[in-house]
């Protein structure tokens, strides 16, 4: 289930989806095929829809992120300009496959590029400071528990993505808060999310990904 709830008179949005513990803890032998389930979001939110990536054995790069979890898509696109995005990979030296490259005032400081746009999807983000990097492109060794990804395609982010394990989620019993690395401007003025939350919920055994603490931002001049 996705939500969003806002406040005028307190100045205070959410903006996330919630699941089962069932579902978040979900048996990767059992369902070990990739799914994608994709969610409107209720009332007037900035944010068009989100994609819950279900990764069974994880993905690139496997010895970072292969590890069965959950890719949590808010998109700031309609799902139709986002399924037109096509997978290209472009080594360093070939150059860059977009008409318009992400502007620089857009780029979220402490990322680093993965030089791959996945299709239906966009190029992502990865943060250098999380756990398991030890310095851009140089994985630490630790293991992957949950990071937040960012997204662009042709020019603007796209999407915002918090990355959660299944044995994150198993070993989670309280709520977690995260600072997002937000760039100096967004895509479009408005109020966008600085902080990201994973809660266990006892009394209804489920789990909420939540974006929040909405803050102001210029629009790019890239």
């Amino acid at each position: 289930m996705a939500f969003y709830t806002e406040h005028p008179d307190y100045n205070w949005q959410y903006i996330g989806v919630e699941m089962t513990a069932e579902a978040a803890t979900i048996d990767e032998t059992e369902y070990g095929e990739p799914d994608l389930v994709a969610i409107d979001f209720p009332g007037d939110t900035r944010f068009e829809w989100l994609g819950l990536n279900w990764m069974p054995e994880g993905h690139g790069p496997p010895d970072v992120y292969g590890v069965p979890h959950f890719d949590i898509h808010f998109y700031l696109d309609p799902e139709d300009r986002i399924n037109e995005i096509p997978w290209i990979n472009y080594p360093p030296g070939t150059g860059d496959p977009y008409e318009s490259e992400l502007a620089d005032d857009q780029f979220p400081p402490g990322y680093f590029r993965t030089r791959a746009v996945v299709n239906s999807m966009g190029e992502h983000l990865f943060d250098a400071n999380s756990h398991e990097w030890a310095e851009p492109g140089i994985p630490s060794g630790e293991d992957f528990t949950q990071s937040f990804v960012w997204g662009h395609w042709d020019g603007n982010l796209n999407f915002f993505e918090p990355m959660i394990s299944t044995e994150f989620f198993e070993s989670l019993d309280q709520t977690v808060v995260n600072s997002i690395s937000m760039p100096e401007r967004m895509p479009d003025a408005g109020n966008y999310p600085t902080e990201y939350q994973i809660a266990y919920h006892r009394n209804r055994d489920s789990y909420t990904v939540t974006l929040k603490t909405f803050e102001p931002f210029e629009a790019s001049e890239g």
